[in-house]
């Protein structure tokens, strides 16, 4: 912890985020939601992609804080634009979902293709299951069994599930 705050001291915004983890987790402090809020959202304010999907993840989970989607989806899409790869992902399930914002499959699609070029296992396989049933995108099974397939070698197991149920 001494040298995180000694980093935060001089600005350092990935130590915010940092500090932030260990009050999530109780590392080498007590447990504290809200503390664990406050460093995210320092670091969060301060740039730090990684933070703001963190405050985003408070705010859906009611971690520190009253539960907010709203609130959730502003955090993960400014995380998004800041090149969060699994700040895209979740603002994916946000628009497939409709969570926060109202359903759309097109945009769905265009955030797991920015995380899943980016190998985010979870991405690769929804975006695999847009192309698979031509929703947000113009079917391509070709192009569905290889995302899928990325997927499984990510470790998502729904992947092989749906290969081995669909492409035989």
């Amino acid at each position: 912890m001494t040298w995180y705050r000694k980093a935060a001291d001089q600005k350092q915004k990935a130590a915010y985020n940092a500090i932030g983890n260990l009050y999530r987790t109780g590392n080498g402090v007590n447990t504290d939601a809200k503390e664990a809020l406050r460093w995210y959202r320092l670091g969060a304010e301060a740039g730090d992609a990684q933070a703001m999907l963190n405050v985003g993840n408070c705010y859906f989970y009611g971690m520190g804080t009253t539960k907010n989607v709203a609130e959730a989806v502003q955090w993960w899409q400014r995380a998004a634009e800041g090149n969060n790869i699994y700040a895209q992902s979740q603002m994916g399930d946000c628009y497939l979902y409709g969570l926060g914002v109202e359903q759309n499959m097109g945009k769905a699609a265009e955030y797991y293709i920015k995380a899943a070029d980016a190998n985010v296992a979870n991405a690769q396989y929804r975006l695999g299951l847009l192309y698979y049933y031509g929703q947000g995108v113009e079917a391509d099974r070709t192009h569905a069994k290889l995302l899928l397939q990325k997927a499984r070698d990510g470790g998502e197991k729904e992947a092989q599930d749906f290969l081995e149920k669909n492409f035989k």
